[in-house]
């Protein structure tokens, strides 16, 4: 199971990661690009749903690019097919 990770969102301000390889136990702080980042692969896996706490949340396109604002839907729409 190497380079798996699995992410599951616990509240609006903690999210569960494992992962089995090379990370240690513990706990650290999240940086928003890492935020971004977990919240555009949560978005990525859901069938239909997603919820947020805010209108505005942090999320990155494949480009790259970090945004934090309410527009995931305009910005991701060419990379979504919808």
């Amino acid at each position: 199971m190497i380079d798996t990770e699995v992410l599951f969102p616990l509240t609006k301000d903690c999210l569960l990661r494992g992962r089995f390889d090379d990370m240690e136990e513990g706990e650290e702080m999240a940086l928003a690009g890492f935020i971004a980042r977990c919240n555009t692969r949560v978005i990525g896996k859901a069938r239909n749903f997603v919820f947020a706490a805010n209108k505005e949340f942090p999320y990155c396109l494949p480009s790259g690019e970090l945004f934090w604002d309410e527009c995931f839907l305009e910005r991701a729409a060419p990379f979504l097919g919808r």
